[in-house]
This record gives C-alpha cells, sequence and structure tokens, in this order.
C-alpha cells in the first residue's frame, strides 16, 4: 500500500489545533491599529497627542520632581534654593501643613479619636460588603451603631473633651459629609422612589415636585442658602450649627439623585412579580422588602 504524502492527507474537523489570529489583528499591535490608527483622522489625533505629552510631560516632571524643592523654611528660603527663583514647585509647605490638610484644626491631642474613627470605619465597610466575614450578625449590627460611635468620637461627650465643629477640616470633614451624605441619602431615596410610583395622587406629586426641584438646582447654590441665607428665615437668635445646615442640604441633594436610581431598578421588574405577589397575599411592604427591592438594588 502507498504512503499518503503530507498534501493527500485528509483533515476532519476538530482534528488539528486551531492557528493563533495574525499578529497584527491581536494583541497590543492589534489594539492600537483598532483604536488609535484606525482611520486618517485617529492617526493625525494619535500623533498631536504624543507630540503634546511629548512636549509637556518632561517639563511637567522637572518642575514638579526633579528640580522641586521639598524641605525649606519659608517661601524665599525655597526661592534661594532654585537654579531660577519661582521656577520649580516647592512642596516644603505640605510637609508644615500636612497634619491640617488631615484633620483641620482638630485638637492636636485628641486626633487619635479621628484615627479611630476612620479605622473603625473601614471594619464597617468590610463588614458591610463581603458576606462571609466571620461572624457577621454581629458585624451589622456593629454597622448600624457605627454612625453612633463615631459621632461620639468625633463631637465628644460622656468622658470625652468636646471638640467644636468649626475645628473640623481637612480630609476628616471630607470624609465626615461624604460618608454622611452617602449614608442617608439611600434610605430617602428609597422611599422618593416608592413616593414617586405611588397611586396616590399627593404622595407622588409631592416627590415628583422635591426630586425634580432638588435636580434642578446646582449644589452649590443649595450650600449657599444653607451658609448664608437660611439665617434669615429662622426666628432672630436661633443658632443652627453649620456643618449640621451642610449635612442636610448635601443628603438630601444626594437622595434625589438616589431616587432615581432606584426608581430606574424598580421599572426594570417585570410585573409579573407583582402580580405573583399579590396572589401569594402578600402586603404592600412584604412585597417590596421580600421580591422588588432586593432586585431593584
Amino acid at each position: 500500500m502507498a504512503n499518503t504524502t503530507p498534501s493527500q492527507q485528509t483533515y476532519l474537523p476538530g482534528n488539528h489545533p486551531d492557528l493563533p489570529p495574525p499578529v497584527s489583528t491581536s494583541g497590543a499591535i492589534g489594539w492600537a491599529r483598532n483604536n488609535l490608527f484606525s482611520s486618517p483622522l485617529n492617526i493625525v489625533l494619535t500623533v498631536l497627542s504624543a507630540w503634546f505629552l511629548w512636549t509637556m510631560i518632561p517639563p511637567l516632571l522637572t518642575w514638579g520632581l526633579f528640580d522641586a524643592v521639598w524641605q525649606a523654611s519659608s517661601r524665599k528660603d525655597c526661592w534661594a534654593q532654585m537654579d531660577v527663583p519661582e521656577g520649580a514647585a516647592c512642596w516644603a509647605f505640605i510637609a508644615d501643613r500636612l497634619q491640617v490638610f488631615i484633620y483641620g484644626f482638630y485638637p492636636e491631642g485628641e486626633r487619635w479619636r479621628v484615627n479611630l474613627s476612620f479605622v473603625l470605619f473601614v471594619v464597617a465597610v468590610v463588614y458591610a460588603l463581603y458576606d462571609r466575614m466571620p461572624a457577621r450578625r454581629y458585624g451589622l449590627w456593629y454597622c448600624l451603631a457605627f454612625p453612633f460611635i463615631v459621632a461620639w468620637l468625633l463631637f465628644g461627650g460622656l468622658g470625652l473633651t468636646p471638640v467644636e465643629t468649626n475645628d473640623f477640616g481637612g480630609i476628616m470633614l471630607t470624609m465626615v459629609l461624604g460618608v454622611t451624605a452617602i449614608a442617608f441619602s439611600l434610605p430617602i431615596g428609597i422611599v422618593l422612589a416608592l413616593g414617586r410610583r405611588s397611586t396616590m395622587p399627593v404622595i407622588r406629586i409631592v416627590c415628583v415636585l422635591f426630586i425634580e426641584f432638588i435636580r434642578g438646582v446646582p449644589l452649590i447654590a443649595l450650600l449657599f442658602v444653607a451658609s448664608t441665607m437660611l439665617n434669615y428665615f429662622l426666628p432672630p437668635g436661633t443658632f443652627f450649627d453649620l456643618l449640621f445646615r451642610v449635612l442636610i442640604i448635601m443628603t438630601l441633594f444626594a437622595s434625589a439623585y438616589a431616587a432615581e436610581v432606584v426608581r430606574g431598578g424598580l421599572q426594570g421588574i417585570p410585573r409579573g412579580q407583582f402580580e405573583a405577589a399579590d396572589a401569594m397575599g402578600l402586603t404592600y411592604w412584604k412585597t417590596h422588602r421580600l421580591i422588588i427591592l432586593p432586585q431593584a438594588l
């Protein structure tokens, strides 16, 4: 029997490995061809962008890193250490004012309370996000108690030295405002979203007006009203702490946007699930708590 030459062999489907894709269509070269050099316009834009980065990044690195002054006692001392006065960055004030950037004017002897609050915040986030943490049931109870613990640590009282809100500042104040507004805006946003979809006209109209008004006004305008103009609408002699005014405004602002996000999730739930819950005899709140909201969120 004659031997079969390679050119006469029959290849059946699946009997040989697939060939790798061409180098020009895969990997870094393929990505560059498809995204950076796919058309004459993209080629021109890519070349211009590369030229812009080449002309901007080296001088920026020279100004901000290589020729920068990191230790000095004053601005004049910074300039004296430079080849050209004011020709480079002076980062000495960063090291000198780093504590102010982090803690604001919080009393130096009490800053351990801010550090402890940050550690407790990290623990609360871990327990809230990861469902495989040990003793997670107790961790969730800890998350509920966390705001009260941190409020006691930051503001003082009950054995701790009271600290005025005017001393809050820096990254600490940013964290307090951001975390508080986000944490309280979600439940308020859920209520607003449910109210906007309510069949009761009064509740629906009130929720719609609130959401559309808040979304239509810039946050900076609301903060200006809270910090400056609100006192004109309060009885004479009434004092309402500025920090709490800002917290309320930021929470309401974030809740309006959270309500629209939740409403979008609610609209994506098929109508049949509502009807199935009604057929099972579930009440309105049980339907949303057990079936609708877990999917919408």
